[in-house]
Parts: C-alpha cells; sequence; structure tokens
C-alpha cells in the first residue's frame, strides 16, 4: 500500500483510469482507510467510483430524512454534496459516521462510540471527538471508540504492514503545508477567501481562527451535547474541516438544531 503515498506513482495510476482528466489528487490518509476502499481496486473505475459514492451517501441520506423529514431534500441538495460526488470524497463517510453515532449516543453508546472510532481514518478526529466526548462524560463511549480505533489501525497494520505508516508519517509535514498554501478549489473557509486576496498565510490563519470563535451553537439538548461541544470547542478547526464536502456533513444538524 505504500505506494499511494508516492506522487509520481499516483499520477500515472490516475492518468491511466483518466486519461482525459486535467488534475491529479494525492492520497492523504492512513493506512486504515486502506480497508475500506481496498476491496473497490478488484472493480471497475467508474463502477468502484459509484460503488463507493452510493455506500457512503445512504446511510448519511437515511440519518437526513429522519432528521429532516420532508426538508431532507433541500439539505441533500446543498452544494457541498455535490463536490462529495465530483471529488468522491471522504465527506459523506465521515458524515455518516459521525452523524449516526451522536443519533445512537443515547441508545447505543457502545455502537456509537465504535462508529466515533471508525472516524480515526481521518486521523484529526481523533485529536477532537475525545475532548468533546469527555467533557459530556460519555465515558462508555470513549472506552469503544478507543477499542474500535486500536482494532481497525491495528488490521491495516498486520495486512499492510509497517511501511505504509511510515511513509505516512512522513508525508505529514508536507499536507499541512499544502493544506495552508494551496487554494484548493473544494475549500470554503475564512481562510481560503483570505489567500485568494492575497492574505499572507499567517495573518489569514489569525482571521480564520478570530472568526471561526463564534460558530454557532448547532445542536442542544442532552443527547445533542457532544455534537454541539464538536462544533464550538477549538478557536481554528483542524485543515481538513475546511474543505466544503465536510461542511456538508454537519449542514443538516445545524439548520434542524440552530
Amino acid at each position: 500500500l505504500d505506494y499511494v503515498y508516492d506522487s509520481d506513482t499516483m499520477l500515472t495510476v490516475q492518468r491511466r483510469a483518466l486519461p482525459e482528466a486535467s488534475f491529479a489528487t494525492s492520497w492523504n490518509y492512513p493506512p486504515s482507510f486502506g480497508l475500506f476502499v481496498w476491496p473497490l481496486g478488484l472493480l471497475p473505475y467508474l463502477l468502484a467510483y459509484w460503488v463507493w459514492i452510493l455506500a457512503t451517501l445512504l446511510p448519511l441520506a437515511v440519518l437526513t430524512v429522519a432528521v429532516l423529514r420532508r426538508q431532507a431534500v433541500l439539505a441533500l441538495a446543498f452544494p457541498g454534496n455535490l463536490l462529495c460526488v465530483l471529488y468522491g470524497q471522504t465527506g459523506f463517510l465521515v458524515g455518516g459516521l459521525f452523524g449516526w453515532g451522536c443519533a445512537l449516543i443515547d441508545r447505543r453508546p457502545a455502537v456509537a462510540g465504535v462508529l466515533f472510532g471508525l472516524m480515526t481514518v481521518k486521523p484529526h478526529f481523533g485529536l477532537l471527538l475525545p475532548i468533546c466526548l469527555a467533557a459530556a462524560q460519555r465515558w462508555r463511549v470513549i472506552l469503544a471508540a478507543t477499542v474500535s480505533g486500536l482494532v481497525i489501525n491495528g488490521l491495516a497494520f498486520l495486512v499492510f504492514g509497517a511501511a505504509p505508516w511510515q511513509t505516512f508519517v512522513a508525508n505529514l509535514t508536507a499536507v499541512g503545508g499544502c493544506a495552508v498554501d494551496s487554494l484548493m478549489l473544494n475549500s470554503v473557509s475564512p481562510l481560503v477567501a483570505m489567500r485568494a486576496m492575497g492574505v499572507a498565510a499567517g495573518p489569514a490563519l489569525a482571521i480564520h481562527a478570530g472568526l471561526t470563535r463564534y460558530w454557532p451553537r448547532c445542536w442542544r439538548g442532552h443527547g445533542r451535547a457532544v455534537a454541539s461541544r464538536t462544533l464550538r470547542l477549538p478557536p481554528s478547526p483542524p485543515p481538513a474541516w475546511w474543505s466544503a464536502p465536510t461542511v456538508s456533513t454537519t449542514t443538516p444538524h445545524c439548520w434542524r438544531f440552530h
């Protein structure tokens, strides 16, 4: 699996699959994410693409309909969701795991924890969620999430070996720099707006941090405390939260529980 972290190899593979494409994307996910997509490599490209989109969209769509009912069509029509489809990104997957985890946190805390643990395929959530869960005193959820995270990452280590993990860690610095210095088409944030207007990275980050301190309280009530704290705690959200596909996954909840 370590070859996916090599930009030249990835460019060659992507050009082979889509010769007409005008851009290429890098692989910035930990090896544990390979367990989700590895079987798709056995399918033709377009079939694998749509299997991924539909398989990750369906759970999120079911949750959105359950929460918003008649207004769900408008929420699912949010433009960020179109970016998820166009990019084949992880917004639907992470949104479904996070949304269902929050929905089940009162009734099925162990299941909620397992879902939160699977979110370690996007490692920055592993830094934020434990703080939120501890603030809400969700100890059973934390235990289940810890076990779930250890299992999926341990399984990835057994299946793929240590080399992909070493390469992934070595690439983290380069990925972080790219998030700040490049203006990605799928990013919607004060940081990107400032950078697009020519503001230097340092001041742009400061403006971004200042604005995001005032995120609205999205969820209310005892059962939604974790989601509310998740969206409100960080003075400046992690870089991966700038992505419009990721923002789209929280939109139904913010709309419903404003």
